[in-house]
């Protein structure tokens, strides 16, 4: 027998290879089709039934139909195979690659490795070796085939700016009638809806134009992409437990693995739902039958989300899915024994990027990765410093301006440091982390939540507040008299608690990331 695990390569830049959300979507759904539709159908199955490897007593190597081969399981972007002879395995990965190919005009890489076992059910054969020797063939599989594509550049008559794909006639068969436009994107437009599951109740925009209409909404939106933290290294210990106990075989294993999938797929799923409850609940009560909500679910996907929406709830939303993910697993232990069981701590991280609504969201995706990046990998470092828990939530955040770089870690670097007196200085405190640890002061999210919360409530002049921004970029001395001026007038400070520095102990701006967002935030979401 042969157990195959399948991913997916080059899943971002097909989904944001357009500047549509219509099509981004459907760009998210064709993705989720090839795992979830493609692999049961090439299987001979019928699409109806790709959940049945859900079913508790589920036999992966019980082949009873006609093409050998059944689903493992399915989730986090991936999925996983068996076939009984390496001749129906060898069909179904050409069959999937002309699937994929089809589906997405070669802009989808599809990624397989393989490995032979005897049985499932030898005593004491750990799948932990099994699955090491999968990802290392999926690593050299990855570094050596590439996509195949269309021929690109030899189009008779016209070429897709994006895509760079020939101008073909395709049939809309919703519609009933002739549709001129890369294969790629006539793809996404048809795949733009599908069931969302238990996200089906909710009412989403379809595009952000209605929205910004009204005069009172500025024209920002947040592009949030959340990870669950250090899940790769977690799913090793788990493996590593599994194969631990004693007489354990592949098949117990891969039981487990598929539960746990199942798990936190659910976890973070129920977690977005209570969160969507909470932010936008007079929306959901009132007006969402009729408009929908400011709030576009783009990629979920295990502990992946991507989701675009309007940016004055944006911090809120982040906070308020933290605390959820965190009581989730706590309050429906039930619900996730094999989380619990292996006391695996659910954690994530988040970058928050804020950018014009008509900015390309492919950029704005790619630096919401940097910023999600950036807050785990400072996570990471405090950890190993034992300053912080490896599983605390945390999440870092940027506003898009005009001459902004590709690399955030290096425009910060030229525009929010500065030397003073041989001593380097800092504008920003973030990332930020979801914890009360005393240890960090200056980069836990409540404590920047709370001065926000104490300047969007207070009586200072917004023209104040951003010439103390604006000040700080032009250093110690100029921050330090624009400071003055504003005590002399309130002598609370803008913290309210009279305080007259401006920058930490450690040399890190106390005001400037709470003065950098505060006119994207609608004050009673702070």
């Amino acid at each position: 027998m042969y157990l195959v695990m399948y991913d997916i390569s080059g899943i971002q830049k097909f989904i944001f290879a357009t500047g549509k959300l219509k099509e981004q979507m459907g760009g998210s759904n064709i993705i989720h089709k090839i795992m979830y539709e493609c692999l049961p159908k090439v299987l001979g199955r019928e699409v109806k039934e790709y959940d049945a490897w859900k079913d508790k007593d589920y036999r992966p190597d019980k082949f009873e139909h006609k093409i050998k081969g059944n689903v493992v399981y399915i989730g986090g972007g991936n999925a996983m195979a068996l076939f009984k002879d390496a001749e129906t395995m060898e069909k179904t990965n050409r069959d999937m690659q002309k699937e994929v190919y089809k589906l997405t005009a070669g802009n989808i890489r599809l990624c397989y490795a393989a490995v032979e076992i005897e049985s499932l059910d030898i005593k004491g054969e750990g799948y932990g070796k099994v699955y090491e020797e999968l990802m290392s063939k999926m690593a050299i599989f990855k570094r050596e085939h590439t996509a195949v594509s269309t021929v690109r550049g030899f189009s008779i008559n016209a070429q897709d700016v994006n895509t760079f794909e020939p101008i073909i006639v395709n049939y809309d068969f919703k519609n009933k009638k002739e549709l001129a436009c890369a294969a790629s994107i006539f793809q996404k437009k048809q795949h733009k809806y599908r069931n969302m599951g238990k996200l089906e109740k909710y009412n989403f925009a379809d595009q952000f134009d209605e929205y910004f209409k009204s005069d009172d909404k500025k024209s920002f939106l947040a592009i949030i992409h959340i990870d669950g933290n250090s899940m790769g290294k977690k799913i090793q210990g788990f493996i590593k437990s599994i194969d631990d106990r004693p007489e354990n075989t592949i098949r117990e294993s891969l039981k487990h693995m598929k539960l746990l999938s199942m798990e936190i797929d659910s976890i973070y799923e129920n977690a977005l739902i209570e969160t969507l409850d909470q932010v936008y609940e007079y929306e959901i009560n009132n007006t969402m039958d009729k408009d929908p909500l400011p709030f576009r679910v783009v990629i979920r996907d295990g502990d992946d989300l991507t989701i675009v929406m309007d940016a004055g709830r944006a911090f809120k939303f982040v906070d308020v899915y933290m605390q959820k993910l965190g009581e989730e697993v706590e309050k429906n232990k039930e619900l996730y024994p094999e989380i619990c069981g292996s006391r695996i701590n659910v954690s994530a991280g988040a970058g928050l990027t804020f950018v014009h609504n008509k900015f390309p969201f492919d950029m704005a995706y790619d630096y919401a990765e940097q910023l999600c990046k950036s807050a785990k990998t400072e996570l990471r470092e405090l950890s190993e410093k034992r300053s912080i828990h490896e599983d605390t939530s945390c999440m870092d955040f940027q506003i898009i301006r005009s001459g902004m770089t590709s690399e955030i870690a290096k425009y910060r670097k030229e525009k929010y440091t500065f030397s003073h007196n041989e001593e380097e200085y800092k504008l920003n405190a973030r990332p930020y982390f979801f914890t009360e640890d005393a240890s960090i002061l200056q980069h836990r999210y409540n404590d920047f939540k709370e001065i926000v919360n104490k300047i969007l409530s207070g009586d200072i002049a917004r023209n104040k507040l951003k010439e103390l921004r604006n000040s700080y970029s032009l250093g110690m001395d100029e921050a330090k008299n624009c400071h003055r001026r504003i005590l002399s007038r309130n002598k609370e400070g803008i913290s309210g608690d009279k305080s007259k520095e401006v920058f930490s102990a450690d040399n890190i701006a106390i005001y400037f990331d709470a003065l950098d967002v505060i006119d994207l935030m609608e004050e009673n979401n702070a």
